[in-house]
């Protein structure tokens, strides 16, 4: 076979067209094609950082200096490859593999096909797909203090670009940290996101904000939100609640001996226990429960309480917050 010759003008036109096929790693469009299916195997995964399981955070895999999305993100010495533009005209840059790799549809069909400048429109605004991008690279989120409702969008992102939104929600990752974060003060509605997404574990911890919900005033769209599994289990939970009360208002304070400094009325002494427990339970919080005893203690019987008397309650106050937190759906 004979050795073809170009000229000058010949080899630079063979170069721009070969370098308007590849991407800045070298492969064409379809070569990229076929290393993501080798990537589907276990020995490639384990020595690619960046499409490891997607429940893995990449946050040691990226440079410190490297500000994330930004045009240098670099992850396991990779730049990024692809940008997404959002709806309101921010440029995210994320790397290929890593969105591919997670996606069981292509990005929701975005990156069936490479644009040659490699920029894909976005429907998100640039706060949802901050989020987005974060949970995907399993990046802190609590310090952006994000809204829920972006929170809940973000998610639904990911679902929509076929992403299993459940493997990113383990209690170490940032997902679950993040919705977890809102159930202190918005607990129903960080319990309906975990149930629309079926975030079983993030469900379950929210739940333990729920023990004060009163089920009656759950809105109707809620309901529908979070699925009839999930509200079975807060249906389940109002039950389990009246039980747990009810074992911890059975259990007394215990008693000690008479003594002359104390007659250690049991009477008195229950009776006061009881009314600081329904009062802790119905303002959701064991934190003031001692000084609320104490305080009505003394109301009560006009004296203070003897040594004894006070190191009984203080235990028992310490068991009945352990027991009460401990009541939470069941999975």
């Amino acid at each position: 076979m004979g050795v073809v010759v170009l000229n000058a003008a010949q080899l630079v036109l063979v170069l721009q067209r070969r370098t308007c096929s590849m991407d800045p790693f070298g492969l064409s469009q379809h070569e990229w094609s076929n290393s993501y299916t080798d990537l589907s195997s276990h020995s490639a995964r384990a020595h690619d950082p960046i499409v490891e399981a997607s429940s893995i955070s990449l946050e040691r895999w990226i440079a410190p200096s490297s500000p994330a999305f930004g045009p240098d993100f670099t992850v396991a010495d990779a730049l990024p490859d692809i940008v997404l533009l959002t709806v309101d005209q921010v440029r995210f840059h994320a790397h290929l593999r890593r969105l591919l790799h997670a996606s069981a549809n292509s990005f929701g069909g975005l990156l069936a096909k490479i644009p040659e400048d490699r920029v894909v429109a976005v429907p998100e605004r640039a706060s949802v797909l901050s989020i987005a991008l974060r949970v995907l690279y399993g990046l802190p989120c609590l310090h952006m203090h994000p809204a829920l409702d972006d929170v809940d969008l973000a998610t639904e992102a990911l679902v929509t670009y076929g992403i299993d939104v459940r493997r990113l929600a383990a209690p170490s990752l940032p997902l679950y940290q993040l919705i977890l974060s809102f159930a202190p003060s918005h607990p129903i509605e960080a319990y309906c996101v975990a149930g629309r997404y079926d975030l079983q574990d993030v469900a379950i911890a929210a739940s333990s904000s729920l023990l004060t919900y009163d089920l009656s005033t759950l809105p109707d769209a809620l309901v529908a939100r979070m699925g009839p599994t999930y509200c079975k289990r807060l249906v389940d939970l109002e039950k389990l609640r009246q039980s747990a009360l009810g074992d911890l208002l059975d259990v007394p304070v215990a008693a000690h001996p008479p003594s002359p400094a104390c007659d250690n009325s049991r009477s008195q002494l229950d009776k006061v226990w009881k009314a600081a427990i329904a009062a802790a339970v119905w303002d959701g919080s064991f934190e003031n429960i001692a000084q609320t005893v104490f305080e009505t203690y003394e109301e009560v019987r006009t004296t203070s309480l003897c040594t004894e008397c006070k190191s009984a309650l203080e235990e028992r106050i310490e068991n009945a917050a352990r027991e009460w937190a401990a009541v939470k759906a069941q999975g």
